[in-house]
């Protein structure tokens, strides 16, 4: 068997070993992926509860409570929440607000709303006077989010095939460059 067999042989194996390592690399790169994807999503919940607590915070002190009018009702398969758009009257001024919760009624309907008396543009909806936790309303929903994802064996397999398209072409890239430079060493220099 000659030497250039032999090497073929020997990257025959060795490529059918980093073949088997990349499925383990592929995991740890859905589970690093998956983890970081949480991560975001827990953050921008975090980030709207403490602004949705605040402003209850706020309403809670110094408000007045009037009824508002139902303006618009966002539904249907592509809204994960079904919220209501309202509007109100103070001092012969129109302000708005948006239900938190998922909202079940019709437009015209006449909802409680509580608002600031420093400023009316801070307002809640009365449904949705009880505090949103971290617990259940960051670490739950994300995590229930996370299995719905998880669940749908088309995103699995898109990731996947993504993931080891890109390993395919980084071994292609690196395969390249080994077989030119056994080319430079073979290749005498004039």
């Amino acid at each position: 068997m000659t030497h250039r067999k032999k090497n073929s042989i020997n990257r025959k194996k060795k490529y059918r070993s980093n073949k088997k390592l990349n499925i383990k690399k592929l995991l740890i790169k859905i589970a690093i992926g998956v983890f970081i994807f949480m991560i975001l999503v827990m953050s921008y919940d975090y980030y709207i509860i403490n602004k949705h607590n605040t402003i209850r915070k706020t309403v809670e002190t110094n408000s007045t409570t009037t009824y508002a009018e139902v303006i618009h009702r966002a539904t249907g398969p592509h809204v994960a929440v079904n919220f209501a758009t309202y509007k109100f009257t103070v001092n012969d001024r129109v302000y708005e607000g948006e239900t938190y919760g998922s909202y079940n009624g019709d437009i015209g309907d006449k909802i409680p709303v509580k608002y600031s008396n420093a400023n009316p543009e801070i307002n809640i909806c009365f449904y949705d006077i009880a505090p949103e936790t971290i617990l259940d309303d960051v670490l739950i929903d994300t995590l229930i989010l996370m299995i719905q994802i998880l669940s749908i064996p088309d995103s699995l397999i898109l990731i996947g095939t993504i993931f080891l398209w890109v390993d395919k072409r980084k071994h292609k890239k690196y395969e390249q460059m080994k077989y030119d430079q056994q080319l430079k060493r073979k290749t005498p220099s004039p």
